[in-house]
């Protein structure tokens, strides 16, 4: 994968259109997990929590609503903290971690990040430009290149 540079405009971009998604963290936590679910129909039994719910009801799934939000306030988190490289590392480096004894891999990983470029083009249209999916992208990269040296470290 090549290295990328997230710059300023990309930064602002993210944060952009992150405000738009911050606006109902849980409800497009949810979105984007049953979206994830969607293309991905094996990644649900990675949850046992809801591994045998089926899809139709995943949406009023208290479990997975828990499980959504968290996800959503750590991507919050992230994104506060693309300005400090350092706690970055470390937040994504502990996901790492704590991902590893779920088997979960690099790939998985990456096809999180393309579903959330996909998922926010899908559910903010026009305010998703270009700038803000090249810095979507170029961000995911990084954080699922930390993540994944996390998973390795554990190991």
């Amino acid at each position: 994968m090549a290295s990328a540079t997230l710059t300023d405009a990309h930064k602002t971009a993210i944060r952009s259109t992150w405000s738009l998604v911050a606006q109902n963290l849980r409800a497009n936590g949810i979105a984007l997990f049953i979206k994830m679910f969607e293309v991905h129909p094996d990644y649900q039994k990675k949850f046992s929590a809801f591994s045998d719910v089926p899809l139709d009801q995943l949406a009023t799934n208290k479990r997975l609503a828990a499980h959504a939000s968290t996800v959503m306030h750590q991507l919050a988190a992230l994104i506060d903290s693309l300005d400090d490289l350092e706690c970055l590392v470390e937040m994504l480096t502990k996901i790492g971690e704590r991902h590893l004894k779920h088997q979960l891999t690099v790939e998985h990983f990456q096809n999180l990040a393309i579903g959330i470029v996909s998922f926010l083009k899908s559910q903010l249209g026009a305010a998703f430009t270009a700038d803000a999916e090249q810095g979507w992208t170029i961000m995911l990269q990084i954080v699922t290149g930390i993540v994944v040296k996390g998973m390795q470290a554990a190991a």
